[in-house]
């Protein structure tokens, strides 16, 4: 790796995009951006620093390009089995409103499956679903909600009739009872405020792209997001050591409750 044409470019970044990617693992990164700048023709990092000023369609598609847009509905769907049967009656206990976060919620599939789960099994439950990405413009592809049916496979005939149209030969459009549950909106989590007071955070698959120092302080904010005895529901892949140092306690595999002070 060119490290000098690479803190030159990541300089660059940062001043035009807002985006520090001296916080996420450099190898990851930098195989990601050498495509980038090998498809595109460009020379190396110090060109494609240069060419960032004054340059705002190159911005966001760089933005959109190191942005890891993986999802689907019901992915792992064990796990969302645990949301349902264990997480959800944790945080409901004499509540009859209660708050998520779906952070890093790429193109929607995540809130949505959220928002489907909690009316098939909590019907009468208030939910205020908040949905937040760095990308912009899969945000808006989100807030459209309108899927493949190949990527809705996911789902059993029945699920899909009930909260799922018809828009075209092979597309599908989340009905409007369930878009109106959630709330999408631009959030980068190294450099934005964390909502508050909030009863569970699904952020799945994400912070393995951080650097050790970015992803312990993501934790901590994460932690001063949730209400006492709030979860924290993560990826397969992923796994919080020493999780007390973030005051949370592990309530079900990838799921992390968090301890009222002094537990």
């Amino acid at each position: 790796m060119d490290t000098q044409n690479y803190s030159y470019f990541i300089q660059e970044f940062k001043k035009t995009a807002k985006i520090d990617l001296a916080l996420y693992k450099d190898d990851q990164m930098v195989r990601r951006l050498e495509n980038f700048i090998r498809n595109k023709g460009f020379k190396d990092f110090k060109e494609l620093g240069q060419l960032l000023q004054g340059n705002k369609d190159l911005v966001e598609e760089l933005k959109g390009y190191i942005t890891i847009n993986v999802t689907e509905f019901l992915r792992n769907e064990k796990m969302w089995e645990d949301f349902y049967k264990v997480a959800v009656p944790e945080i409901i206990k004499g509540k009859r409103k209660i708050r998520i976060w779906s952070a890093a919620c790429s193109s929607g599939e995540e809130p949505y499956t959220i928002a489907i789960l909690l009316k098939e099994h909590f019907p009468t439950l208030d939910v205020e679903i908040i949905a937040t990405d760095l990308d912009s413009t899969i945000l808006a592809k989100a807030q459209k909600g309108v899927y493949k049916k190949n990527d809705i496979r996911a789902f059993d005939s029945r699920i899909l009739s009930r909260y799922f149209e018809e828009v075209e030969a092979d597309y599908l459009k989340v009905k409007d009872e369930i878009k109106r549950k959630v709330r999408f909106e631009r959030h980068n989590l190294l450099e934005d405020p964390f909502p508050k007071m909030v009863d569970l955070i699904v952020c799945r698959n994400v912070l393995i792209y951080f650097k050790d120092d970015a992803k312990n302080e993501v934790y901590t904010n994460f932690s001063q997001s949730l209400v006492d005895n709030g979860i924290l529901f993560i990826g397969a892949t992923e796994q919080i050591f020493k999780p007390e140092q973030f005051r949370f306690k592990i309530l079900k595999s990838f799921f992390y409750q968090k301890q009222k002070e002094g537990i």
